[in-house]
């Protein structure tokens, strides 16, 4: 009945629209014209209506379409849920983010099959509240926790959804991923908080400044200095206003010149310049603050107090001076000491440094090199005319170096011319020497042991005796038609080094001299010489030296090995003593 009469007050209209006058008509025209308009009316109001539906479900479809395009294609998570919180549709993102591969596999779920249930839980109570209150929330952070225990953060919007009649039947939300940006802040709150400590804890004063000279941070340090309670109290506020004096006025006129400028000091000392206490040597730096825009927007600074550190560097230098007294005048003692070790040595040379001695059938004649690794050196030799027809020579080895060694030398020197009954035996010399030093071996300051060899020389019979204690074997060369072999005295019965054990025996050799014969005696620092590469001189070394140059005179041999190491060693720096004495015994 209500559509008869809308169609008829339509009909009425659409008379009225066309301009026909019903009250001219007569009551059949009106009758069968008002009944032509009805149909034509009904016609096109059936038509519209067709229309209407067709156009609205094509609207409907094209909104439907759009919406899921653009659900599919948001970054964001979005999501509905019915009055349980179970899933009712979800986008591709949210899908992902629950770990499923389409969105309709999430359907029908709840965040208690995505999430660790106590999250979910209460998320589950959360959209209860809006279902109940039919309020929600925007912008809110969520931190997740998915079932293996990932971590992630949102930024979540979460409503009530309505149906058409504005009742109740879910919720849906919208939720950004923010978990990168949480870290990075997160990273930067870490990094502030450590920056923060490590400042307090500074034991300089430490401030920034901007460019008006008002304080934006002070450590604790400087808060005690300014004799302020907290660090906020500085805040907004300049030196000037703790502080006054002319150093002030200095330092807020320099600060302004460094940002103008943009320039910096590190490392300043300045003494009785800071006007937070005065009589002291303060440490400064200060480096212009910059924008990201590299706009200088103010200055971080930090002074420290370095009196201590001063006066313990004046106290060193008046030490060092001292000590530098002390070195000069020890090393003008030990080079006197050096020269007298050296005249000891040689006691018996000739200002040329040849020992020459005549015996009834034989000559001896003799020439040293002597070079100490130190000041003093624990090698030594000592010739000693026994008698017109016997000479001793002995050469040995202290271990170590410097004065304790040297010492050492000269006390063997001394006992040899206390015993001038064991000079013509070998085996009795060093028995002797032995049980003297193994005395004194006990003192813990006293050298542990020293290497010697002894050698007796018979200029009547052409014989020579000897012994020896651990000392590298002296090498003879006996001329024997025009040529010299070098080899080593027999080595057979050597005891062990001077001052070991006192209960040391030693044996005697001896090699009759058939022609004339070279001997060459030397210490250890020449056959451990080491090249660039670390390789020893040797033994095979010095024989190759000396046999290369056989015969010859004693100072020719000394050349000739004293050029040998030279080549050998290269610039490497010897570091240990170098001695060697080359003796020549000739029949008359």
């Amino acid at each position: 009945m209500l559509v008869d009469k809308s169609r008829q007050a339509l009909a009425d209209r659409v008379i009225s629209l066309l301009g026909v006058d019903l009250d001219d008509m007569s009551e059949t025209e009106v009758s069968v014209s008002s009944g032509k308009l009805r149909k034509v009316i009904q016609f096109a109001y059936e038509l519209g209506h067709t229309d209407g539906m067709e156009a609205k479900e094509s609207l409907d479809k094209r909104n439907e379409l759009y919406f899921q395009q653009l659900m599919d294609l948001l970054p964001d998570y979005v999501y509905f849920k019915d009055l349980q919180s179970r899933f009712t549709l979800v986008n591709h993102a949210q899908a992902i983010h629950l770990g499923v591969t389409e969105p309709a596999e999430a359907v029908g779920k709840s965040d208690f099959d995505f999430f660790q249930e106590e999250f979910a839980a209460a998320k589950y109570r959360d959209e209860q509240d809006i279902i109940r209150t039919g309020e929600g929330h925007y912008f809110y952070e969520e931190h997740h926790f998915q079932q293996d225990g990932s971590e992630s953060w949102d930024i979540t919007s979460k409503l009530p959804l309505h149906d058409e009649t504005g009742e109740i039947i879910g919720t849906f939300g919208l939720s950004r991923n923010v978990t990168d940006k949480k870290r990075a802040e997160m990273e930067v709150d870490r990094q502030k908080t450590l920056l923060e400590t490590i400042i307090q804890i500074l034991p300089c004063r430490v401030f920034v400044r901007d460019r008006d000279g008002r304080y934006l941070l002070i450590n604790d340090e400087y808060k005690k200095r300014l004799g302020i309670e907290t660090r906020g109290a500085s805040q907004g506020k300049k030196l000037s206003d703790f502080l006054e004096g002319d150093r002030v006025l200095r330092i807020e006129a320099e600060d302004i010149q460094l940002m103008d400028k943009a320039e910096a000091i590190r490392d300043r000392i300045d003494y009785d310049e800071s006007p937070l206490q005065g009589g002291r040597w303060i440490l400064t730096s200060k480096v212009p603050l910059k924008n990201p825009q590299g706009a200088v927007i103010g200055l971080v600074g930090m002074t420290l107090d370095v009196s201590k550190q001063k006066e313990a560097e004046h106290r060193a230098q008046i030490a060092q001076a001292a000590l530098l007294q002390k070195n000069q005048q020890m090393e003008a003692e030990l080079w006197v000491a050096r020269q007298l070790q050296e005249k000891l040595l040689s006691t018996n040379f000739g200002q040329n440094g040849d020992f020459c001695l005549s015996g009834t059938h034989w000559d001896v004649e003799a020439r040293f090199i002597y070079e100490p690794s130190h000041h003093l050196a624990g090698d030594f030799f000592f010739l000693v005319p026994i008698d017109d027809n016997h000479l001793g020579i002995i050469i040995c080895d202290v271990m170590g170096h410097g004065v304790k060694a040297a010492l050492v030398t000269m006390l063997i020197r001394g006992l040899i011319l206390e015993a001038p009954e064991h000079l013509d035996n070998p085996v009795a010399l060093l028995g002797f020497l032995n049980e003297k030093l193994t005395t004194l071996a006990n003192e813990p300051n006293f050298p542990r042991f020293v290497t010697a060899a002894y050698l007796v020389i018979d200029l009547e019979v052409g014989l020579i005796r000897f012994a020896n204690a651990g000392h590298p074997y002296p090498l003879i060369g006996i001329h024997r038609g025009g040529k010299g072999a070098v080899e080593s005295l027999p080595k057979d019965g050597i005891g062990s080094a001077l001052g070991l054990e006192v209960s040391s025996a030693y044996t005697e050799g001896s090699v009759e001299l058939p022609a004339a014969a070279d001997l060459f005696l030397f210490t250890d620092g020449i056959i451990e010489a080491e090249d660039p590469d670390e390789q020893e001189f040797g033994i095979q070394g010095l024989s190759k030296a000396l046999t290369q140059h056989a015969p010859s005179t004693p100072s020719g041999y000394i050349s000739a090995v004293s050029q040998a190491l030279d080549h050998f060693c290269h610039d490497n720096e010897l570091d240990d003593d170098i001695c060697m004495l080359a003796v020549a015994i000739r029949p008359k």
